[in-house]
């Protein structure tokens, strides 16, 4: 889940746990719900920060949510499920509806007066509270996914193939309007009776709907975005957010005249990310940002003293650690939390450092350079490196004391590789094997004979000889890879991407043989990668998200986003699968 206090230009992460979750609501600025697979119900009671897990009774989907106040919320899911609280979540009940349909939204103008619109055109009604449910006929067949009422008579649903309905006497009657589009529609928002959104999309290309007489017309909008957009919420007649595939937010604030994206992240590049475990972890990026995440749930900034773009990082425990970055800035901190400006003696780029422990450490970068310390960075001796003065060192890796890699790239030549088997005082140069001008931008080091490599145009390199040989690795994809990670000699993943393209994220559990296909919902490109367990993975991308997973065996994932907002600049939205979005006040979301 992440939130933003400004309107989208930065982000807060927490971590909810390893669930899909489909939807989120909040009743005011500290008290919400998500809902998601397998009938997972979590509520916050500190703005989003932290969440609990509450027993729904139910191990099918629930899939959208209507937060009354907050005591009472209901939540619909599949086989025809509304669950309903009256005390805040401590205990769900089971409302009998007399379907079995899948239901997809809800929309209550009240306590008692709610509908509910799901599969084969299915609306069923309450005026007390859920108690019964009333079938409405809205005259179509099509899967229902959203639906919104801005009185007790006037309200609208969306579905499949372009579907709208439109009632303005509570439901009794339903008449279909002409969207324009045949692409699925999956949410609705309707500031008052004449204006509105309507959003949804299929197969690559987006759709926006924008009405100003109540859906009599539907005029398309532009909102330059990439996949389907699942939800569309907003506050006044002129202010909306929308948010879809691959991590689509766009908001508008001129009736959708132009729609402009909003940021999941701190709107900087972070470029590297360390976890020690599953709970204590860093990032680094551009202007001199760190991150810290404390228990694995929340990142927050620390106080680097530098501007300089920071490019690496690497700990050694929960405590010791050391960052690298621009013009041969060099950091230290031993309390995890604090950081010391060291000497590093030079003042080029320093792309990569690797510290195998409290003492002992390696640093590489621009201008060819690969220096070692002996006693945590207090002091740095220069190595001697074959290759020009031109070369860029990207990464650098070590197994042990004696046996490490860099590799990199220089001008119109194959991309280097740099080996040493005594700690580098001698470094050879090995055949990479890549066409002039690929540059190698990180290496995994596995054992003193197995390593990985990976860089421009979808290159991927793998050794198991200590580098007497490399060998090319088919990924499929010609993306710029910039990160690659191994837990141990089977488990490992590569990260990266390209522009207007879906990140890139491959996996492998069976040592490189085979790699899967995931899909993190973002086009943002991905610039690392870390596990510190096989079940427990992070990535960090170009505008400042970081990104979890907790799934121990690669599958694909693909995601969307759904959300709901009550005025337009507080909001939240959870991933994945499909995304809820909800807001309470001028500046605040939460995805």
């Amino acid at each position: 889940v992440m939130h933003t206090l400004d309107g989208g230009l930065t982000w807060q992460t927490s971590y909810v746990g390893a669930t899909a979750w489909n939807g989120v609501d909040f009743a005011n600025g500290t008290t919400g719900w998500l809902v998601g697979a397998n009938g997972r119900i979590a509520k916050s009671t500190d703005g989003g920060h932290a969440w609990s897990l509450q027993a729904s009774g139910l191990n099918s989907a629930l899939n959208a949510l209507s937060v009354i106040t907050d005591q009472v919320v209901y939540a619909v899911g599949n086989g025809g499920h509304v669950l309903k609280t009256t005390d805040g979540g401590t205990t769900w009940t089971d409302m009998p509806t007399g379907t079995g349909a899948h239901l997809r939204g809800s929309a209550f103008v009240d306590a008692n007066t709610g509908w509910v619109a799901g599969n084969s055109g299915t609306i069923l009604k309450t005026t007390d509270g859920g108690t019964t449910w009333n079938a409405q006929a809205s005259g179509t067949t099509k899967h229902l996914n959203g639906a919104f009422f801005v009185d007790a008579n006037t309200g609208w649903a969306v579905g499949n193939s372009g579907t709208v309905v439109k009632t303005t006497d509570g439901g009794a009657t339903w008449a279909a309007q002409a969207s324009g589009v045949t692409q699925t529609l999956y949410s609705v928002y309707m500031s008052d009776a004449n204006n509105g959104w309507l959003v949804g999309g299929a197969g690559g290309a987006s759709v926006v709907r924008h009405t100003t007489d109540g859906g009599a017309t539907w005029t398309a909008q532009t909102p330059n975005a990439v996949g389907a957009l699942t939800s569309i919420s907003g506050w006044g007649a002129n202010r909306a957010w929308t948010v879809g595939a691959v991590g689509t937010v766009r908001k508008t604030v001129d009736d959708g005249a132009t729609w402009t994206s909003a940021s999941l992240g701190t709107g900087v590049t972070l470029n590297d990310v360390a976890m020690f475990d599953t709970e204590d972890g860093w990032a680094v990026g551009d202007a001199g940002i760190i991150l810290k995440t404390y228990g694995g749930v929340e990142w927050s900034a620390l106080v680097s003293g530098t501007t300089n773009n920071l490019y690496s990082v690497d700990f050694v425990s929960a405590t010791a650690g050391w960052a690298s970055g621009a013009a041969g800035t060099l950091l230290q901190t031993t309390d995890g939390a604090n950081w010391t400006a060291q000497t590093s003696g030079v003042a080029t780029g320093i792309n990569g450092i690797d510290f195998i422990d409290a003492n002992n450490g390696w640093f590489c970068g621009d201008a060819n350079r690969i220096r070692v310390t002996t006693d945590g960075g207090a002091t740095w001796t220069a190595q001697t490196v074959p290759g020009t003065g031109t070369t860029v060192l990207a990464s650098i890796a070590f197994v042990d004391a004696s046996n490490g890699w860099a590799v990199g790239g220089d001008a119109g030549q194959p991309a280097v590789i740099l080996h040493t088997a005594d700690g580098g005082t001698t470094w050879t140069q090995q055949t990479s094997g890549t066409a002039a001008g690929v540059r190698l931008r990180s290496v995994a080091a596995v054992s003193a004979s197995t390593a990985w490599a990976v860089g421009d145009n979808g290159t991927v390199l793998v050794t198991t000889d200590g580098g007497a040989n490399w060998a090319g690795v088919n990924v499929g994809t010609t993306a710029t890879l910039y990160g690659v990670h191994f837990v141990d000699a089977s488990n490992g993943a590569i990260v990266g991407g390209a522009t207007d393209q879906p990140a890139v994220i491959r996996r492998t559990s069976d040592g490189g043989s085979t790699w899967t296909t995931q899909v993190p919902g973002t086009v943002n490109v991905l610039r690392a990668v870390d596990f510190p367990t096989v079940g427990d993975g992070w990535v960090v991308d170009g505008v400042g998200t970081v990104l979890r997973t907790t799934d121990a065996t690669p599958a694909t994932t693909s995601l969307g986003l759904e959300p709901a907002l009550p005025d337009g600049a507080n909001g939240w939205y959870v991933l994945p699968p499909l995304v809820s979005f909800s807001t309470t006040e001028p500046a605040t979301v939460f995805y």
